[in-house]
């Protein structure tokens, strides 16, 4: 017989849930406020999209006053996507649970909370799944939370106040991202509201968090935060909620305390935030470089009118480099603002100007509701040769929706 110990109940109670995820779509423009969100596992770009527009149009429902709400983002955690269903399948899992001990759900629920043995037939896929996920659940991956550290970051150096909004496995992405945010004036700019935390713990002290008494998924993981709220449902509400836990039909179903608190959580935790002194311009297109300790990397911004902005030329005729660093590390910094950015294709590109090894150059860009991050290796300097013909970073095209006005981009690496 094989029992499931703490750390496998946690990941495969984890792996039952369908999480939050934002993408942007609020106004690119005129803002102080940004809120990250992050799902959880097995959430498809469909659903991240369907919650985002739900989270959205709930809070401007809620705030009609607000004449400059936050603008909405994705932080995408692809965590599981793989193992959502098919064989092996952790769906499948408790449905196979279900069909074979014959006793439905309650019978499940206790073999998931080890409370009672898993018979010796589902031993072997039990095994790989789990073996799978906890490899997938030890630590978010370097990549994928370096491209969301360099979004966030983007955002509160051009002065916003940042909040990250996490539902599920989310958490432990947030909590990951606040503990590598070691600059106190970006940390004062960094809030965290939890939802449906799984964790013992949420990184930054005097955060809000909203977890439903109803929410068998987190009263399975031991020692998870504890439990905040209650939408008064009945047990056929819970079991067709996906066990209470999901964010549309659960945290987000209207008029219920779940959904009021979270709104209130979103709005209330920005006025702790204090934002980072001397900002970066702000705009719907903006381009962010950050490198290592050889002492001059340089942005180079070539626009659609074939104006390049650089070191030597730094206001374009769509953008301005704003913050030109030449003693190592960065940032260096372009931003196209709402009143001057031009439509059509933008080239980034950067040159390694001076320095005595190889060096890696980090490279964010924002554009609309598209963004990138690439790092580019930089073998040797090149000096004044390299402005001419700087290492190719991306094309990005600007086109303005004709019916909303807002601007949107498209980049190619």
């Amino acid at each position: 017989m094989l029992r499931l110990t703490f750390q496998t109940l946690s990941l495969l109670t984890l792996l039952l849930t369908s999480g939050l995820a934002l993408s942007q779509t609020s106004p690119s423009c005129s803002t102080d406020r940004v809120v990250f969100s992050i799902n959880g596992v097995l959430t498809s770009d469909t659903e991240a999209q369907q919650n985002s527009d739900v989270l959205m149009e709930r809070y401007l429902a809620a705030n009609p006053s607000e004449t400059v709400p936050p603008r909405f983002k994705v932080l995408y955690n692809p965590s599981g996507k793989k193992y959502a269903r098919g064989a092996g399948g952790a769906i499948d899992f408790i449905e196979v649970i279900m069909q074979q001990t014959g006793l439905g759900l309650s019978r499940a629920i206790r073999m998931v909370m080890s409370l009672e043995p898993i018979p010796e037939p589902l031993n072997t896929p039990i095994t790989t799944i789990l073996s799978a996920v906890a490899v997938m659940n030890g630590n978010p991956d370097a990549g994928t939370l370096q491209r969301m550290l360099n979004g966030v970051n983007a955002d509160i150096d051009q002065g916003s106040k940042v909040l990250l909004v996490a539902h599920s496995q989310g958490n432990l992405w947030a909590n990951s991202i606040l503990a590598l945010t070691v600059d106190q004036h970006r940390r004062a700019a960094l809030g965290q509201v939890g939802i449906a935390v799984p964790d013992t713990r949420l990184e930054k002290s005097s955060v809000s968090h909203v977890t439903l008494t109803e929410d068998l998924v987190i009263r399975a993981v031991p020692f998870a935060l504890s439990t905040t709220t209650s939408n008064g449902y009945s047990l056929r509400d819970i079991l067709t909620r996906t066990m209470g836990h999901n964010f549309i039909s659960a945290y987000m179903d209207a008029k219920r305390p779940a959904e009021k608190d979270i709104l209130a959580a979103t709005k209330s935790s920005f006025a702790a935030l204090t934002p980072v002194p001397n900002p970066s311009g702000q705009g719907p297109f903006t381009v962010t470089l950050t490198w290592g300790a050889q002492p001059d990397v340089d942005l180079h911004v070539f626009e659609p009118n074939g104006t390049h902005v650089y070191y030597a030329r730094q206001s374009g005729a769509a953008g301005y480099l704003d913050v030109d660093d030449t003693t190592s590390f960065g940032p260096e910094h372009y931003y196209a603002s709402c009143t001057r950015i031009l439509t059509g294709e933008y080239q980034v590109g950067v040159n390694y100007y001076s320095g005595n090894g190889p060096e890696v150059a980090t490279v964010f860009i924002q554009a609309g509701t598209a963004s990138l991050s690439r790092q580019i290796p930089l073998p040797v300097a090149r000096g004044t040769s390299g402005d001419n013909s700087p290492l190719p970073v991306a094309r990005v095209t600007i086109q303005r929706n004709l019916t909303t006005g807002e601007i949107e981009g498209a980049i190619v690496p």
